[in-house]
């Protein structure tokens, strides 16, 4: 439970930093900055303690990065300064079980009916 809690904390604090971040540099500029940052760390983990490019993995986790870093975070460093900090969280923490749902539907053909086991 305590990693939990942990990772919301850190997340809410990700959102405000990232909030001041895009008005002080604009949206695309500090999503860059941030993304370069973070592929940078990535690839240092994978290579120093990890596979590095290799691994059966490899291509599922890079089209995996492709979609959540490339489309959702530019929509969701777009979003900070329009809405907000909390409202964008807000959207995203709503939509983001639904769509989750949605996604293993479509891919493993998992409806919510068959996760229930009476």
């Amino acid at each position: 439970m305590l990693p939990a809690i942990f990772a919301t904390i850190l997340f809410c604090f990700s959102a405000v930093s990232a909030n001041r971040a895009t008005r002080m540099a604009g949206s695309v500029e500090a999503n860059f900055w941030r993304l370069l940052f973070a592929t940078g760390v990535l690839a240092l983990w994978a290579h120093g303690f990890g596979g590095g490019f290799g691994g059966r993995a490899f291509g599922v986790f890079l089209v995996s990065g492709v979609i959540g870093f490339g489309v959702g975070d530019v929509a969701l460093y777009l979003a900070y300064p329009r809405l907000g900090s909390r409202l964008t969280l807000l959207l995203v923490h709503c939509f983001a079980a639904p769509l989750a749902a949605l996604g293993e539907w479509l891919y493993l053909g998992t409806t919510l009916l068959s996760l229930i086991h009476i």
